[in-house]
């Protein structure tokens, strides 16, 4: 069947793709499809995700194929400019490496790349989560800890319900174990890699990985924000992505990482 997703902006000649962070789904970028009314914009859900729940079993490898043939099939020219945050950000570099002729450039945000030492602890105690995985108390308890606005709690509430313990134990796998592709230096793509400036360690040093790998890359770090800021500022994202596709000056609170 295809991954769901939701298009707007059909007339306008240039496709962007926005690719979701774990356990949420497309509703998350909201803010930027109401900015962005001059682009063709398309939104999936990722395997076993919301309205792809039967696309599965999740992996990044196979979320980057349904990605690529949806590039395929619906963006204009079969090129894109895709968006990815977290897991979405994995997702888009396994694309750049499988198939980068589909991709006209690409930012993320956020993206692991290496060993993180809260997977030792949160994996084990998916059993136990899982038991209480319905209850009101342990979302919201998640929703605070993602640092989410409340207005889209609801939304978040309705992806917590729907996924499986399965489909959340095989989704943070893929999350906690993705490295640099191996093809990473053949990777000529402009790619915009972005990372909070209160994001943990392992994210700054995963861009800097990402960064010393990928020849056409640039990393900044955004000022003052945490893991969750293209929700939580996403007047910032969406300027900062509309800078990257034109090739305009990006916002002064990106700053050029030194590495």
């Amino acid at each position: 069947m295809g991954l769901y997703v939701e298009e707007t902006g059909q007339k306008n000649k240039t496709s962007i793709v926005f690719l979701h962070a774990e356990g949420t789904s497309g509703w998350m970028w909201q803010p930027q499809i109401d900015q962005l009314t001059g682009y063709h914009c398309l939104v999936p859900d990722l395997p076993e995700h919301r309205g792809s729940l039967i696309e599965g079993p999740f992996s990044i490898s196979n979320s980057a194929e349904k990605v690529a043939e949806l590039i395929k099939k619906k963006a204009h020219g079969a090129r894109a400019h895709v968006v990815g945050f977290s897991l979405g950000g994995q997702v888009a570099l396994q694309l750049l490496s499988i198939a980068p002729e589909l991709t006209e450039s690409t930012v993320v945000s956020g993206v692991l790349v290496r060993s993180y030492l809260e997977s030792k602890f949160i994996l084990p105690l998916l059993k136990l989560y899982v038991l209480f995985k319905h209850h009101n108390f342990l979302i919201r308890a998640s929703f605070r800890r993602y640092g989410i606005p409340e207005k889209y709690f609801e939304e978040f509430k309705k992806d917590s319900l729907l996924i499986t313990p399965e489909s959340l134990s095989r989704i943070l796998k893929e999350n906690y174990n993705f490295r640099i592709p191996a093809n990473a230096s053949n990777i000529e793509t402009r790619l915009l890699l972005l990372v909070g400036e209160k994001e943990p360690d392992v994210m700054f040093m995963s861009n800097l990985d990402l960064y010393s790998a990928i020849p056409g890359s640039q990393g900044f770090l955004v000022s003052g924000m945490k893991h969750y800021w293209p929700i939580q500022e996403p007047a910032l994202f969406t300027k900062s992505l509309r800078a990257w596709i034109e090739n305009k000056s990006l916002p002064k609170e990106l700053i050029r990482m030194s590495y």
